[in-house]
């Protein structure tokens, strides 16, 4: 990561500069550098402080008392509320991002076992998870972050989903599948796709998932090859792709099957087909259905 500029440790640690700057000439908690035009910059080991800091502030411990603390001293604290698991849902979004930043696998990995084990993967995913996503794409559009941290959580999430799923184990009671669940062509965006399919087999529904990057005009042979019982749910960010999912439409309202649509342009896509639905509404139902 590049030299950061203090809006860039605001915008991350959601600390205010105004706050960062007195900390830094009441406590000398940093010591930041400064360009010959006299602005601040600050290094990756100052971002990793602030953020531990900011942890610990959320816990109700007082900066006059952290800055006391050396880096060993500093680490003991955050460790020992981890040990604790005294961790609220604000905390758990700031660790995630702080795990994302520092490319800290074991510590997601910390994280997510507890969060399932504490809140269940689907308020996980809508809680954490999501907002997760949001902050980074902020980040990433105002530089403060790389694609390859962008990259690096959403392969941990989309494992971390597979697995959660693998670990259902749910017996299919009939040969026939009940949905199918793609990305169109061109589409490699499957983190939100992964996690209808998890509702689904929670639901106790078979799914035949085909993932990303998959052809319309595949599925729509598919549908000629097996026994569909509910429909398709497919995930979907191109608004290069709403004809052909127009005419998987027909294909399904012909055998009475459903089409629900998400991802980032699915309201354009719905009102574009008229008798699509929206995954929201699909999942508002299997939320309230016994598994």
């Amino acid at each position: 990561m590049k030299q950061l500029k203090i809006k860039d440790l605001e915008n991350i640690s959601g600390i205010k500069a105004h706050t960062i700057r007195i900390w830094e000439k009441r406590y000398n908690v940093f010591e930041p550098e400064r360009t010959t035009t006299k602005i601040r910059t600050y290094s990756e080991a100052d971002l990793t402080k602030l953020l531990k800091i900011t942890f610990l502030i959320n816990h109700g411990i007082k900066i006059s008392q952290i800055a006391k603390l050396d880096e060993a001293q500093l680490n003991e604290s955050v460790q020992n509320i981890y040990a604790n698991k005294n961790i609220n849902e604000d905390n758990y979004k700031q660790l995630f991002l702080n795990a994302t930043l520092q490319f800290d696998e074991r510590a997601y990995h910390q994280l997510m076992e507890n969060c399932i084990a504490q809140y269940g993967l689907q308020k996980t995913y809508f809680q954490f998870l999501l907002p997760l996503f949001e902050k980074i794409g902020v980040l990433w559009m105002s530089g403060s972050i790389t694609p390859a941290q962008e990259h690096f959580i959403s392969h941990l999430i989309r494992n971390s989903i597979i697995c959660a799923t693998n670990e259902l184990n749910k017996e299919n009671k009939s040969a026939n599948i009940d949905f199918i669940l793609f990305c169109p062509e061109g589409e490699w965006h499957e983190i939100g796709l992964l996690f209808y399919q998890y509702l689904l087999r929670k639901a106790n529904y078979s799914t035949l998932y085909f993932g990303q990057n998959t052809p319309i005009n595949y599925v729509v042979d598919v549908l000629e090859q097996i026994n569909l019982n509910k429909g398709v749910v497919l995930s979907i960010f191109s608004r290069d792709h709403i004809k052909q999912v127009e005419e998987l439409y027909q294909s399904l309202k012909e055998k009475d099957l459903v089409l629900c649509i998400g991802g980032a342009i699915s309201q354009e896509a719905i009102e574009s087909i008229s008798g699509a639905k929206s995954v929201q509404s699909l999942f508002d139902s299997l939320i309230t259905k016994p598994s």
